[in-house]
């Protein structure tokens, strides 16, 4: 028997279709891997810093804050970077100018308060003499209820002075 010639090339045709498509899925889904290149060297002793470039995040293994407990320009550091620091260590040392002349400026305004407050109770013995001599002259009816009354506010206020001026000095 023989297969007419129509339908050879018919076959033909499809087994060829089928051939092709057999390797387009081949070569679609299933790639050959080109062998892999390494590049080597030898290995040699050297500076990590100098050998390894590379970018990402630090994390520290204990972080701690570290403050000064007063405010000045540093006059001095007593570490070096990356140094190694135990707890209560100097690491710099502040200028002591600024809180040396605060500490002159209040000692001067202290000496100031005591000045005047030792003036003031000079000067109350003085009043108080007024205030009595006042009171004396009142109750023999010959000085008026107006001095008698100003002598009064005077004695009061040099006393709240001396009280005010008291609690400067503390």
């Amino acid at each position: 028997m023989q297969v007419p010639k129509k339908t050879l090339l018919r076959s033909g045709a499809i087994v060829l279709v089928l051939v092709a498509a057999a390797a387009f899925v081949k070569w679609q889904f299933f790639p050959t891997e080109a062998p892999r290149n390494f590049v080597t060297a030898a290995a040699t002793v050297g500076n990590l810093e100098d050998t390894v470039l590379a970018s990402g995040v630090l994390q520290a293994f204990k972080q701690v804050s570290v403050g000064a407990q007063v405010s000045g320009q540093i006059k001095s550091l007593k570490v070096a970077l990356g140094d190694h620091v135990k707890q209560g260590q100097l690491v710099a040392e502040i200028d002591s100018v600024t809180q040396q002349n605060n500490v002159r400026t209040s000692e001067a305004a202290l000496a100031t308060a005591q000045a005047q407050l030792r003036a003031k109770q000079a000067s109350l013995s003085q009043v108080e003499l007024a205030y009595k001599r006042q009171q004396q002259l009142r109750a023999a009816d010959a000085g008026p209820q107006a001095d008698l009354e100003a002598a009064e506010a005077t004695w009061r206020t040099t006393l709240a002075d001396i009280d005010a001026l008291k609690a400067q000095v503390q």
